[in-house]
Formats: C-alpha cells, structure tokens, sequence
C-alpha cells in the first residue's frame, strides 16, 4: 500500500472513529455493550489465519458503530470500512510484536465506552488507530 493511501485511510478512520466512539459512549445500550464484549473478546482471541484476525478486529468496530444508533453513520462506517481492511491486516503484521498492547488499548476503548468517557474512548481509539 503506498504511502498516499495510507494517509487518506488514516484522515478517514481518525475523523470517523472518533465521532462513532464519541456517540457510541453517549447512546449504546446495556445489549449494545454486551455485544461490543463478545466482540472484544473474539478479536482478542485471535487465530494465526489473517483474514479472520483481520474481521474480528472491523466486527469489533462495526459492533461500536452500530452502538451509535445512527443508521447513516453506521452504513457510511460499514461502506468505508472495506478500505480499512488491508490497511489493518497490513497493521497486524507488522505490529505482531505489539498484540498485546493493541488488545489491552481496544480493551480500555471498550471500557471507556461503557463508562460513556467520550474522552478517554476518543483517546484511546486515537492511541490504536496511529500506532
């Protein structure tokens, strides 16, 4: 992926994932955060096959959108996100020395979201999308 692409990926996921991770903190129900943990918990498991590491983590992202109840916010996410996807499998690979910092990250977004600290999930989803 060359490095034009990687920066228009970069401005779109920050300028996204911080509105959604934002009103995800304000409006996601108790079912909402349940399934967000379940979520969690598949992409923190993770296998040694690419492809199903990748789509745990965009459920997980996916399962915060759809936590906004914004119905256009959460197809804008689910469109985009099919861009994201080789830019996170790249990220994986390249960061296999790091997975348990970015599983304890996702997890502390997780918690921020259910404390509906809009801040501290801003700051976390920021902590995970530039490292």
């Amino acid at each position: 992926m060359d490095k034009t692409k990687k920066k228009e990926i970069l401005e779109v996921r920050n300028l996204l994932e911080e509105h959604i991770v934002t009103s995800a903190s304000l409006n996601a129900t108790s079912e909402d955060l349940s399934y967000i943990e379940t979520c969690l918990f598949k992409r923190n498991n993770y296998s040694d096959i690419m492809r199903e590491n990748t789509e745990a983590d965009m459920t997980f992202h996916i399962a915060i959108a759809t936590a906004t109840h914004n119905s256009l916010l959460i197809n804008i996410y689910k469109y985009v996100s099919q861009y994201f996807n080789e830019f996170i499998a790249e990220h994986i690979t390249t960061h296999k020395d790091q997975q348990e910092s970015i599983d304890l990250l996702h997890t502390e977004l997780f918690h921020a979201i259910k404390d509906k600290n809009s801040m501290k999930a801003k700051e976390k989803i920021t902590q995970i999308i530039n490292l």
